[in-house]
């Protein structure tokens, strides 16, 4: 069995990423999120494909203003607050939509459930993403994830 390396993780995204953000990858997300409307099975598959464009215009955007703020020449209370406001950018196609769901269930007080879960898991995985991006871009590490000691393969 193969182990599962975060980087390798990250390059697959980013090449789904690099291959779908053509028109091509637009038009698709536009017909799953059309399939969506006839219910069933294609409406979960709809629900993904948004979520999916959503990310992919989060990370986009997000490595754009890595780019335009120029990140890496600013103070250390400057960058703080910048991965801070991007972590919120690449979360929000997460817990934007599931936000009615938890506005509701705090008001009755009632659990959660897997929409916490959900959106829990969400800022984990945006977290390692600009994690990854960073690294990358602002610290100019070829691979991130080893320089950051967050190897999950052993090193046995």
């Amino acid at each position: 069995m193969l182990p599962l390396h975060l980087s390798s993780l990250f390059s697959l995204f980013c090449l789904l990423n690099t291959l779908t953000m053509s028109v091509f990858g637009n038009r698709l997300v536009a017909v799953l999120a059309e399939l969506g409307q006839r219910g069933g099975i294609l409406k979960f598959v709809g629900k993904l494909a948004l979520l999916w464009g959503g990310i992919r215009g989060a990370l986009s955007l997000t490595d754009r203003l890595i780019l335009f703020l120029r990140i890496s020449e600013r103070n250390l209370f400057q960058r703080i607050m910048g991965f801070s406001f991007m972590v919120l950018v690449l979360w929000s196609p997460v817990v934007i939509p599931l936000l009615p769901t938890l506005v509701q269930s705090w008001t009755i007080s009632a659990s959660t459930g897997i929409v916490g879960d959900a959106c829990i898991i969400g800022l984990y995985v945006s977290i390692m993403i600009l994690v990854m991006l960073w690294g990358k871009r602002i610290r100019g590490y070829e691979n991130p994830v080893e320089q950051y000691g967050m190897n999950l393969a052993s090193s046995s």
